[in-house]
């Protein structure tokens, strides 16, 4: 079967759906099947196109059996919504003729939300070449946008339904990652009998367990010291002001605070250390994909914090990244909740209420003082994540459904 994969950022990019798709592509080829990507030059995190990728408008290449066919994409700097509407339009309009004319005809497509990064290139390829897809929601989108405050124009929010709900009503399958957004999508008038919930997996033979003690703390000089760390987009749906207000309860602990990432906040937040005068917390850009285990690894405590309003819609998938890496969790978020109900079952976290500086300070302070309780939800997390979240659990799934489209 052949099989298109439709997103913003793959290999080697470091956008967080592009590990798990790569994952699902190599597990597919080894089924038997072929797959094909159209996405953009890697860019994630670094402000603009990465060098050997600059000056071009579309470029074809193999990784691990997939092709991969990237084209430009405006890189808009952090905050302006009129320069990510851009970045959109170019993928959009790029990404589209990608699909149409290189990649070629396909059996099916697979292609995640939200639809503001690539509805267009699904819609009309879907349509002019009669191609059956499978739309994976990742978060209920434009409901997150809107709470994060990203947008803001009532016309807009329309539009982003509208374009929603294109895509919905014409996928063959809906996948979804938790219960709860199927009950959602339900609601809006997605027929139940098409919505399939199929978890972010994670490679947990790359994200494994390893020394807290290695390279990537020798490279910042972390040393010894205990870690809390906050690893992944540095945007507005975070909340990361609680994080600084946090951390100045701790000047006096030798605690350090490591913020691992880039985007829309960090400008404001690294700022606002130098008002707050806070010497106990250290900004740390992304790093290359082979380095992410020795960066989980690193941190003592590591932190999953949402705004809320935000835990009902989305479900951050570094939850299950952290758990790989066997490092417990504190995580500020809204109850109930998808990713509250997963932590609470795994018993590896504590949860505490979103934009809550006192009780996150609270729940640090209580694993600070306590190192069995952090070995023991680090353990949890980790069996947890084998059983329930590993690679093959949602390639088995996906495939499973590609073979329902091609009967």
């Amino acid at each position: 079967m052949r099989i298109l994969f439709i997103l913003p950022h793959f290999t080697p990019d470091l956008g967080p759906l592009a590990p798990i798709y790569h994952a699902l592509g190599e597990d597919l080829i080894e089924r038997g099947h072929e797959a094909t990507v159209v996405t953009a030059f890697p860019y994630y995190g670094e402000g603009e196109i990465w060098g050997e990728y600059k000056g071009k408008v579309f470029g074809i290449e193999e990784v691990d059996g997939m092709r991969v066919i990237r084209t430009y994409v405006y890189v808009a700097p952090k905050g302006k919504l009129l320069g990510r509407s851009l970045s959109y339009l170019t993928f959009h309009l790029l990404a589209t003729v990608a699909s149409l004319f290189l990649a070629g005809r396909h059996d099916a497509i697979v292609a995640p939300s939200p639809s503001i990064q690539i509805g267009l290139p699904l819609y009309l390829t879907s349509l002019l070449f009669g191609t059956p897809f499978i739309y994976n929601v990742q978060d209920l989108y434009p409901h997150v946008g809107v709470e994060a405050g990203v947008f803001k124009n009532k016309w807009l929010v329309g539009a982003l339904k509208r374009l929603e709900g294109m895509l919905l009503g014409r996928a063959r399958y809906v996948v979804v990652i938790a219960d709860n957004f199927g009950r959602e999508l339900v609601r809006r008038g997605v027929p139940p009998d098409k919505i399939i919930t199929i978890p972010n997996c994670v490679d947990a033979d790359f994200i494994r367990p390893l020394p807290r003690l290695n390279g990537f703390r020798e490279k910042y000089q972390l040393g010894d010291k205990f870690v809390v760390m906050y690893a992944g987009n540095v945007g507005l749906s975070q909340g990361l002001e609680t994080l600084l207000q946090c951390a100045q309860m701790f000047t006096e602990d030798g605690i350090l605070f490591v913020i691992v990432g880039e985007g829309a906040s960090l400008p404001s937040l690294k700022q606002r250390v130098l008002e707050m005068k806070l010497d106990n917390v250290q900004f740390i850009p992304y790093q290359p994909r082979e380095d992410v285990p020795f960066v989980l690894a690193a941190a003592d405590i590591s932190l999953v914090l949402l705004r809320s309003g935000i835990a009902s819609h989305s479900v951050p998938s570094k939850a299950f990244s952290i758990m790989a890496s066997s490092r417990p969790i504190v995580a500020a978020v809204d109850r109930p909740s998808e990713i509250a109900d997963i932590i609470g079952e795994a018993r590896c976290g504590l949860l505490v209420e979103p934009e809550n500086p006192e009780q996150l300070a609270k729940a640090i302070s209580d694993l600070y003082y306590s190192e069995s309780l952090r070995d023991e939800l680090a353990r949890n997390g980790r069996h947890y994540v084998e059983r329930h979240y590993s690679r093959s659990v949602a390639s088995n799934k996906y495939a499973q459904l590609l073979e329902r489209i091609e009967q």
